[in-house]
């Protein structure tokens, strides 16, 4: 299922800009892709998110990165 409207590389974008985490794409032994968002020291924060639709509503829960990602819904 993928009710994002934004990409991958846009969100880890506006991740980056609007606080100190990043958001990275990792694989389980399966293949299975799923993203990690990642502390300032690198740490994972929670558990992995399955899909980009699940890691575009936890982001845009912070107002910066709404407002950051609002510009690519000109």
């Amino acid at each position: 299922m993928s009710n994002t409207c934004y990409t991958y590389l846009q969100l880890q974008e506006a991740v980056q800009a609007c606080t100190p985490c990043s958001l990275t794409i990792s694989h389980d032994e399966d293949w299975n892709r799923f993203f990690n968002l990642l502390d300032g020291c690198g740490d994972r924060m929670g558990d992995p998110f399955d899909d980009l639709y699940d890691v575009q509503s936890y982001v845009t829960e912070n107002s910066d990165v709404f407002n950051y990602l609002a510009r690519y819904n000109k």
